[in-house]
């Protein structure tokens, strides 16, 4: 496992749900939205590394 396998995970959690997407357009936005949510909150972007597999990104 590695750092972004969360970060595609936490993705995948934050996109609305694929029926209710209004059209093609709306999934590049939403994911844009997320990664320029995740630049303003780096306490998000330190928990992708603090896991015990993880860890060894660190070392």
């Amino acid at each position: 496992m590695n750092p972004d396998e969360l970060v595609n995970a936490d993705l995948k959690r934050s996109l609305p749900i694929p029926s209710q997407a209004r059209d093609q357009a709306q999934c590049p936005a939403e994911t844009r939205r997320f990664f320029h949510r995740c630049q303003h909150q780096p306490h998000i972007i330190r928990g992708y590394f603090g896991g015990p597999y993880i860890r060894y990104t660190l070392e």
